[in-house]
């Protein structure tokens, strides 16, 4: 069965803006070993998914397959796809597979048309688990409580009253037990919906930056993404975010106000270019954190910092470059940032277990790897490193690849990057996770629940980096 013309045309469309050569139509494949594992891939479509499966195709024990959406059957005991994408000898393939293969692993299985489904194989990330990094309130608590510098917030949650007088949260999540410790957390207030929609509050974020002593916060719907609909305000424009804020609320859409958190900027001329990192963080057969790279992200002051609104993609020895800091700077930020980066992961894998459905308490909880948003900021002689937000659909690994391919190939890199220590980071973030990945499929994988001694591992090499 040949695959779908829309998935043809979405697949050459991300191929092209990436810099792939366009997909060839490669026929039946019948390379498949019976001890080969396939990995199936249902996701956007997106250039994170054609760096994945070609990370992925350098591993002989594995196959690499983005999903044709219109092309594959669920039956009791999992997924069979009939024709999809694969990365072999350099270049893309659609192929086909006339009596069909079974997936051992899914990617993104949350995404439609399975809504996630609970299937019989491993997955990357379980449905209700997917909720707790989706809710940033719920993600900052979490953290919060662990002991990690988050951004000081107010989450405003909208509510609704049923027939006996209890209270409930309007946008329910997969597991009860996630919505009743967001009306839990200290810094949260709860709307009435039907109030809020006859007369929205007025003066919240006045207010908001009055209790908190800052000059600037950060207004956001609290499930979000891809730094869609973020908001900037300080005294300036309150009128002016007021109304996006009852825009949010009357919408239906919970809310999130942070205090903003800025790092040294770097100065372009008379331009002020504010920088995030966004840090991948998966885990060893033993359940231990690994952050295997991080990638910076850098776009004018003044609005969200994100690589899908167009942020330029660099790496921190580069940002460390622009900022003039010294080889033991670069070194100590990294360090923290990767030690932050791991217990934050940690500490979501450790309160997803505590509230996980009793059906599944005895199956791994913990996601397989996420992404987060970490901002860092000088605090007198030392440094301060803030979770901005975590998420289970971790972009940013192709950003990553295609940097670390582009200064290579300009010879050496900032800090004394050798061609060597560059080519070796390619592809380093899908390597750890496919690792998991193929441990995951042959059920030698511990549940990684964030369980104290559980240590945090670290696959970056600074000295291999040609970093001191």
């Amino acid at each position: 069965m040949e695959a779908s013309d829309n998935f043809r045309v979405s697949i050459c469309r991300i191929a092209a803006q990436c810099g792939y050569s366009a997909p060839r139509c490669g026929g039946i494949d019948n390379r498949l070993r019976p001890d080969t594992k396939v990995v199936g891939i249902l996701g956007y479509d997106s250039d994170d998914d054609l760096a994945l499966i070609e990370d992925g195709s350098q591993h002989r024990d594995l196959y690499f397959v983005l999903i044709d959406r219109n092309r594959f059957r669920v039956d009791a005991k999992g997924i069979v796809v009939d024709s999809g994408l694969v990365f072999r000898d350099g270049e893309l393939f659609f192929v086909e597979f006339p009596i069909g293969v079974r997936i051992d692993y899914l990617v993104n299985y949350n995404e439609e048309p399975l809504q996630g489904k609970l299937l019989n194989i491993p997955v990357t990330v379980l449905p209700w688990v997917r909720d707790y990094p989706f809710r940033k309130d719920l993600t900052s608590d979490v953290l919060r409580r662990a002991g990690l510098l988050v951004p000081r917030d107010l989450s405003l949650i909208l509510t609704r009253t049923l027939a006996g007088g209890a209270k409930t949260v309007v946008n329910h999540g997969h597991n009860p037990r996630m919505d009743a410790r967001r009306l839990t957390m200290g810094s949260v207030v709860t709307l009435d919906r039907d109030s809020v929609a006859l007369k929205p509050p007025q003066g919240v974020l006045a207010a908001f930056l009055a209790e908190q002593g800052c000059d600037h916060g950060v207004l956001k719907p609290n499930q979000g993404g891809c730094g869609e609909d973020v908001h900037f305000f300080s005294a300036r424009n309150l009128a002016e975010t007021e109304a996006v804020l009852s825009a949010f609320l009357c919408g239906g859409s919970d809310v999130l106000i942070q205090e903003r958190i800025v790092p040294p900027l770097v100065m372009a001329g008379c331009r002020r270019l504010d920088w995030i990192l966004r840090v991948f963080v998966t885990r060893d057969r033993r359940g231990r954190a690994v952050v295997p790279d991080m990638i910076a992200c850098m776009g004018e002051e003044g609005g969200a910092i994100n690589l899908t609104l167009g942020a330029e993609a660099l790496l921190l020895e580069e940002i460390a470059q622009l900022l003039a800091w010294d080889r033991a700077t670069l070194t100590h930020v990294r360090a923290q940032v990767s030690a932050v980066s791991a217990r934050a992961y940690q500490a979501m894998c450790a309160a997803i277990t505590r509230d996980a459905p009793s059906e599944v308490r005895t199956g791994p909880s913990a996601p397989d790897i996420l992404g987060l948003d970490v901002i860092v900021r000088r605090q007198g002689t030392g440094w301060q490193v803030y979770v901005i937000e975590m998420d289970v659909n971790p972009g940013g690994a192709w950003y990553l690849n295609h940097r670390l391919r582009t200064v290579s190939r300009a010879g050496s890199g900032p800090g004394d990057l050798s061609r060597e220590s560059l080519d070796a980071r390619i592809g380093s973030v899908n390597h750890a996770w496919i690792r998991l990945i193929r441990d995951r499929c042959q059920g030698n994988v511990a549940k990684g629940n964030g369980a104290p001694g559980n240590g945090v591992g670290a696959d970056y090499d600074c000295a291999a980096a040609g970093v001191s």
